[in-house]
């Protein structure tokens, strides 16, 4: 049988850099860093070299144990001008997933799971937000990672979502959240996601999935079905709503934010300008689909504190 490959991280010179500015602590101080050339197959399974420091391990239980974004695709079926990924707008008419995708291979997301299965703090619990890209655009493939991660101790999963890959129709809706092991929706929201509804809601041909109603409407007349739907079925469902700058509509669903505040878990952040509380640094953590590795998965989207790649161990 053919052993697993480790889970690793190698910490090259840009990372260096900003371990010293974060003061994060990957290496104990008293350890001789030496560098060497390693090949690592990515968290979606391509094959890099990366020159830089072996980290054997990642002890992720620990520097995760606020909470986990995970890039588990870079894929999505919209292209919204803040989005630091970038996906591509539908060409094709009524077609809303795909699970010919790149995303999370089975065998890095079972090497994550053995890293983080050892819970440090008895009193909290981890949020680990499966994000993006688009995390539902790949049904079958999502189903699967949530299948592996599932049974992780102490932690809520939050699937971050832009909808669109959720049905209208409530048996269907269901049925669509039953088949990927019911994780907690957080819909994203903003003027970028907005825009790009409205498009999609002109150009037509979605009926199952954008509502019939005028195109500039149609993300907050989904977010409030899928709030019914949630609501109706007894599932955790939040908005993540951030808005540059004040609009009538984030205005008019203030309410719906509020209630869906109350829920359990409260994991709602609204925003005005897109600014942020300062992270923890040790205890939150963001993995991109390519490996690489941030203190928060605001940095994923303006590029900013990277601190390592992380891969499974080729040689």
């Amino acid at each position: 049988m053919t052993q697993p490959k480790p889970l690793v991280v190698i910490v090259d010179q840009e990372a260096r850099r900003n371990l010293v500015s974060l003061d994060f602590k990957w290496f104990p101080s008293s350890r001789e860093i030496r560098n060497g050339h390693y090949l690592i197959e990515t968290p979606i399974g391509e094959r890099v070299e990366v020159e830089g420091t072996l980290v054997e391990d990642p002890n992720l239980d620990v520097h995760a144990a606020e909470f986990l974004y995970l890039e588990v695709t870079p894929a999505c079926q919209l292209n919204c001008a803040h989005c630091g990924v970038k996906g591509d707008a539908l060409k094709t008419k009524g077609e809303v997933t795909l699970n010919t995708v790149p995303y999370l291979t089975e065998e890095f997301a079972l090497a994550l799971g053995e890293n983080m299965k050892n819970y440090p703090y008895s009193k909290m619990q981890r949020s680990f937000f499966f994000g993006g890209g688009e995390p539902l655009i790949a049904p079958e493939k999502f189903s699967r990672l949530q299948e592996i991660l599932q049974n992780l101790p102490q932690t809520y999963r939050i699937v971050t979502t832009n909808g669109l890959s959720l049905p209208l129709e409530e048996e269907k809706f269901a049925a669509f959240m039953e088949y990927i092991h019911k994780p907690q929706l957080m819909l994203s929201l903003s003027q970028a996601h907005r825009q790009q509804y409205e498009i999609l809601a002109r150009k037509g041909g979605f009926p199952g999935y954008i509502p019939n109603v005028p195109p500039e409407q149609a993300l907050f007349e989904k977010a409030a079905i899928l709030h019914r739907h949630c609501v109706k079925l007894g599932l955790p469902y939040a908005i993540n709503a951030v808005e540059r700058s004040p609009h009538a509509l984030a205005t008019e669903l203030r309410e719906l934010i509020l209630h869906s505040a109350t829920l359990e878990p409260n994991i709602v952040c609204t925003t005005i300008d897109g600014s942020r509380n300062p992270c923890s640094q040790g205890e939150e953590m963001a993995i991109r689909s390519n490996g690489r590795i941030y203190p928060h998965c605001y940095h994923i989207f303006n590029g900013k504190y990277y601190i390592g790649r992380m891969g499974l161990l080729i040689d």
